[in-house]
């Protein structure tokens, strides 16, 4: 019983996508904020590690890459 009601909740269950690299907007200078998925998700500065010697400026197109958790965000590079 327990567990046909466990297996119709997993049916519906969807893993989670892996994050993959994605481009950035910047949002605000400082502190730096980059905006990804269309401003659904927000990477603040305590959860990004920014190259040295990158400078941004609000609306720059980043690439970022995530940990395989989404907690840490590598901010790579800026593109066209």
């Amino acid at each position: 019983m327990y567990s046909e009601k466990l297996g119709k909740i997993m049916k519906g269950y969807e893993n989670p996508k892996p994050f993959t690299p994605t481009t950035g907007k910047v949002i605000k200078e400082s502190p730096l904020q980059i905006s990804v998925f269309e401003g659904k998700v927000i990477i603040y500065p305590d959860m990004m590690i920014k190259t040295k010697g990158l400078s941004l400026q609000v609306g720059d197109k980043v690439l970022v890459i995530p940990d395989r958790f989404g907690n840490k965000w590598y901010i790579i590079s800026e593109v066209e």
